[in-house]
């Protein structure tokens, strides 16, 4: 998990940069096995049913409300950033207030900044470069948090439980 924090971060560092990608890709290789071996042992009599069924509501959850959310983030950030920092331009970039997923956000109006003048508008587009770079490295951190070892699934089977009295009575 700390190869995806390691890429959000990596810079321009050639070999950093294929160090985080090579620790990602080993932890992405191993994470679905492990997935799947939960999901059997937790629930052996669901067979391929509830395999699928993890995996579609993964799919789900990732394609459909992941993208989602991860714009909102972003947007919610550039609001909180750009308002304190360039009050002048905020006011003339962003829309009505939105509220999506309990956020509370103005969006930026990309026509606006386009007409800009040239000082505050590279401003402002540095503003937007780094909010978002940053938001992506805390949704990154986020994911990255391991979430399997306090969920209230991810519990000893019975077959588990029996090993493990036989250790202790030893």
């Amino acid at each position: 998990m700390c190869g995806l924090l390691w890429i959000a971060n990596a810079g321009a560092v050639e070999w950093a940069i294929l160090g985080a990608a090579t620790l990602y890709g080993m932890g992405k290789a191993f994470f679905w096995p492990t997935t799947l071996g939960i999901v059997s042992g937790q629930f052996p009599k669901g067979g391929s049913l509830t395999l699928n069924a993890i995996s579609g509501v993964g799919m789900i959850s990732v394609g459909v409300l992941g993208a989602s959310f991860l714009g909102t983030l972003q947007d919610v950030a550039l609001d909180r950033n750009l308002s304190p920092a360039h009050q002048d331009a905020y006011q003339v970039v962003t829309e009505q207030p939105q509220t999506k997923f309990a956020f509370t956000f103005h969006a930026l109006d990309a026509a606006k900044i386009e007409r800009l003048p040239q000082a505050q508008r590279s401003l402002v587009e540095k503003t937007i470069a780094e909010t978002k770079a940053r938001a992506r490295s805390n949704f990154r951190q986020l994911c990255a948090r391991p979430k399997l070892r306090c969920h209230p699934l991810v519990r000893p089977t019975q077959s588990e439980e029996v090993i493990n009295d036989k250790k202790d009575r030893h």
